[in-house]
């Protein structure tokens, strides 16, 4: 039985990269679609990590793109957005763990790689509470939804690890 023109160790190499490249041995993330439930945000991922060392903590700067929806699906907020104060598609960025944003977003960004797309719920009181935002587009007690995908991080070392859509 022959293997092809490639070598036994060769085959037996490819085989092991293959065994790597679908356990993702060290991976910090939880890349599955199980709900994560934290006091301040339900979590799931919707999309796993690419492999790879760089996982999102405290004093991260992370570039993302979002959307922001109420339960019901009506859009209030989104990094495609060209009314926002950068270039419409660019992504947004913030240092986690600074509360630069409501809690629950911030607590369900813990643990992710570039690449990664996670859903968020979060509960009124680790978002707007009971007095909503200052201008109304987001009533007062409401839960909300956001399509997250994490484009980059930039850690303290000035590490920058990118994902490519492509």
């Amino acid at each position: 039985m022959a293997l092809t023109s490639l070598s036994l160790a060769t085959h037996l190499l490819l085989a092991f990269a293959t065994l790597l490249a679908f356990t993702d041995a060290g991976n910090a993330s939880d890349c599955n679609t199980t709900v994560h439930n934290d006091p301040k945000v339900t979590w799931q991922t919707t999309k796993c990590c690419p492999p790879g060392p760089l996982f999102s903590k405290a004093n991260d700067t992370l570039f993302m793109n979002y959307n922001g929806t109420f339960l019901n699906g009506t859009l209030f907020d989104s990094s495609y957005s060209p009314q926002k104060p950068w270039p419409a598609g660019d992504p947004f960025h913030f240092t986690l763990g600074a509360k630069q944003v409501v809690a629950g977003f911030d607590a369900g960004l813990y643990n992710m790689c570039p690449g990664e797309i996670r859903s968020l719920k979060i509960a009124p009181e680790f978002a707007y509470g009971t007095k909503g935002t200052s201008d109304g587009a987001i009533p007062p007690n409401s839960t909300l939804a956001f399509s997250v995908e994490l484009m980059a991080i930039r850690n303290a070392a000035k590490r920058v690890r990118l994902h490519n859509r492509n």
